[in-house]
């Protein structure tokens, strides 16, 4: 079975930082499960689940990863990994009871934009999967990809979004994953 941890790391983005992380991995007889990387505004992170031999330590891991950069370039946090009890993000919400929405949100930016927004999926369950938040000259780009439950009135919803967009000067939409995948093809 092995020690499973998962893994993350933050620093100044540069070529090789993957290579670098993978090797560290590696190097210890480690097996990368999952991996989300991301760049924003030149700040590089990733998360890693990965699995290392018994003898291995979160410990071990921290060191080899953080030796895997130049001195001090990694922010590294390792944890213990627990699978998962079930096939729920959130035991109220099982995700075989729910289905995948693509929200984007498009506008002038303001101070708590974000917080109002995740404020609201919060308060009515909706657990966020992805999120990116960019300016594209001088207007704010949000794309978040939601679970939202089967007990969640999607017009509703949608009504209730387009409403906190207007007060907030954004044009926010909500649309079903396969509807979204079908509008944005390239």
């Amino acid at each position: 079975m092995g020690n499973r941890f998962a893994l993350s790391v933050m620093t100044n983005d540069r070529p090789g930082i993957v290579s670098a992380i993978s090797g560290s991995v590696l190097e210890l007889g480690g097996n990368i499960l999952a991996l989300s990387q991301t760049v924003v505004e030149n700040i590089f992170t990733i998360i890693l689940v990965t699995r290392f031999p018994d003898k291995i330590t979160s410990s071990d891991v921290q060191r080899a990863v953080e030796a895997g950069g130049n001195p001090g370039e990694f922010s590294v946090v390792v944890r213990d990994y627990n699978e998962p009890a079930g096939p729920t993000l959130n035991p109220e919400y099982p995700q075989s009871r729910g289905e995948q929405y693509i929200l984007t949100a498009t506008g002038k930016d303001s101070m708590g934009m974000v917080y109002h927004l995740t404020s609201y999926l919060a308060v009515k369950g909706i657990n966020i999967l992805d999120i990116a938040v960019y300016m594209k000259r001088e207007e704010v780009v949000l794309v978040a990809q939601l679970f939202l439950p089967w007990n969640i009135n999607i017009p509703e919803t949608q009504k209730d979004l387009r409403a906190l967009g207007e007060e907030r000067a954004l044009s926010i939409l909500l649309q079903h994953v396969n509807i979204f995948n079908q509008t944005n093809r390239v």
